[in-house]
């Protein structure tokens, strides 16, 4: 199902279910941390928007009061579910995690090899966000790239996001803090190596 293009009560109910398959960790390919957040982000929006949607079928003199709210969260809703949907690209998730959230599962194609990722470059902003470039090295939309970032000068690697693009911002950074990236490339069945290393704010090993 093409959740762009459902009305605002089927979209609702699609997102719910999603939101349940994360909080569950049904999806297995998504990291179970990863899963969590992902839930939590959705479960207030499905909630208030399934009560505008009620609220407007109800009282039609609500309708222009309330129209606003709700798609400002449809919107978000829409954002969060194509989140949810590129981490099933960029883990390689099999064809039943993508029917169990109700996701249009990708055609089966010839295995594609994806090429390492080269030339990562990362540049903090004093507007709390770091820019990451790189060069894919990979043909247009054969593969999502996954970013994973240290942050803090001890930390393990973490998820910190994905995107079709050869290019990505970090949001709500703290300037000045130590941020070390890394970036591969996903394919349908197989992933490629690291990328070199980018740093924000220290020196790359």
């Amino acid at each position: 199902m093409d959740f762009r293009k459902v009305n605002r009560a089927n979209l609702v109910d699609f997102a719910k279910n999603t939101e349940l398959r994360l909080a569950d960790h049904e999806l297995t390919s998504i990291p179970n941390d990863i899963a969590d957040d992902l839930a939590a982000e959705l479960a207030p929006l499905n909630t208030s928007l399934e009560t505008v949607t009620e609220d407007i079928v109800e009282n039609i003199a609500l309708k222009e009061s309330v129209v606003a709210v709700g798609q400002a969260q449809e919107t978000a809703l829409i954002e969060i579910l194509g989140r949810v949907l590129n981490m099933l690209r960029a883990f390689g998730a099999p064809r039943a995690d993508y029917e169990l959230a109700g996701f249009s599962a990708p055609a089966d194609r010839v295995t594609y090899i994806p090429a390492t990722p080269t030339e990562l470059a990362a540049m903090g902003s004093s507007n709390n966000t770091n820019k990451l470039t790189f060069q894919g090295n990979n043909q247009s939309g054969s593969v999502t790239y996954v970013i994973e970032a240290i942050i803090g000068d001890t930390a393990p690697y973490v998820v910190v996001g994905t995107t079709r693009r050869q290019n990505w911002t970090h949001e709500n950074v703290t300037t000045g803090q130590f941020f070390q990236d890394r970036v591969f490339a996903q394919a349908a069945k197989s992933r490629s190596e690291y990328s070199n290393l980018a740093v924000v704010y220290g020196v790359a090993p």
